[in-house]
């Protein structure tokens, strides 16, 4: 005997089942006394999704069809809510920014958008805001462009200096410090405790950092890397009061 009984059958066993009891056929239409009884052990079922599977046997046969043993499980069910798509392509994108808003357009649950995120039909895009170049902007930049252009090669074939001799200078802000920082510690190690006036408004301190193209020899070595320094903005100027940390 089977030790377990299966709870469906693979369309390949319902089709194996139903050949065998068209071939163990009597004239009266009825099959071999204990056909059934072996094919339920064999298959591990019961005798009555034998029976069942015979009755849809024998009516493909009398009504001249072909054998049709697909099951119709995919008929049962709640059936797959597909919302109307095309009403998120006409929403313009500040009424989409999060996954409930996408939701209150496409009239759905936030389940449902989740699964369409998950299956990628619909995807998370990440939107940086860019710099808008006035009629200005584009001329200085391209005049700019113009100025490096060597004027030995204008004639032949226009290209741009070395720039060897061309420093890059450019400010830096840096703060002093962040809201939330992790630290690794020991086991029992103590905690450090940081104090700021504003927890929103940081000190900010300031560096002018210049830098030029490196140049290299020959033989391919690096023998200036352009990196010509930091340099941090502050005043030294004596202190008005005095305090426990320093004299006046």
């Amino acid at each position: 005997m089977c030790p377990f009984t299966k709870q469906n059958l693979s369309e390949e066993e319902k089709r194996q089942i139903s050949e065998y009891l068209l071939t163990q056929q009597k004239p009266n239409g009825n099959t071999r006394t204990g056909a059934v009884k072996e094919l339920a052990i064999k298959y591990c079922c019961t005798r009555n999704t034998i029976q069942r599977v015979w009755k849809v046997a024998k009516e493909s046969k009398k009504q001249g069809k072909s054998l049709n043993v697909k099951s119709n499980r995919d008929k049962c069910g709640r059936q797959k809510l597909i919302p109307d798509l095309e009403k998120l392509k006409r929403t313009p994108c500040h009424k989409k920014q999060n996954i409930r808003a996408v939701a209150f357009v496409l009239q759905c649950s936030i389940c449902a958008v989740q699964r369409l995120i998950k299956e990628k039909i619909i995807k998370p895009h990440n939107n940086s805001i860019k710099p808008s170049l006035t009629d200005h902007n584009k001329i200085t930049r391209l005049h700019w462009c113009l100025q490096a252009i060597d004027a030995n090669s204008i004639d032949e074939s226009p290209c741009f200096e070395d720039m060897y001799n061309t420093i890059h200078i450019d400010e830096k802000w840096f703060y002093m410090t962040k809201g939330k920082q992790r630290y690794y510690l020991l086991a029992g190690e103590k905690r450090p405790c940081r104090h700021c006036k504003s927890k929103r408004f940081f000190a900010k301190v300031m560096f002018l950092a210049a830098v030029a193209r490196p140049r290299f020899n020959d033989a391919g070595e690096c023998t200036f890397d352009g990196k010509l320094g930091i340099f941090p903005f502050v005043k030294w100027v004596p202190a008005k009061r005095r305090s426990k940390n320093r004299p006046a």
